[in-house]
């Protein structure tokens, strides 16, 4: 949760079996926002492998990072 805020610029992970990359850009905070929607949602599933494009563009991370303190605020509350 720490991480959730972090604009540092990181990799973006693709599959090994992947023909192309994206010039996509992701931060630490979105990847952060992954690892913790994979916990959340018991899914165990890495979102959709391009972060910004299909979970998070940067320019919503702000907004998407509110929601999950909120999460985190409920979630400690039980």
């Amino acid at each position: 949760m720490c991480y959730i805020k972090s604009k540092e610029l990181a990799i973006i992970p693709y599959s090994v079996i992947s023909s192309a990359t994206s010039i996509e850009r992701s931060t630490v905070g979105i990847e952060a926002m992954h690892l913790i929607k994979i916990y959340r949602d018991r899914t165990f599933d890495y979102p959709d492998l391009c972060s910004p494009v299909y979970f998070c563009k940067p320019e919503n991370q702000d907004q998407l990072a509110q929601d999950y303190i909120i999460w985190w605020i409920n979630l400690n509350k039980q």
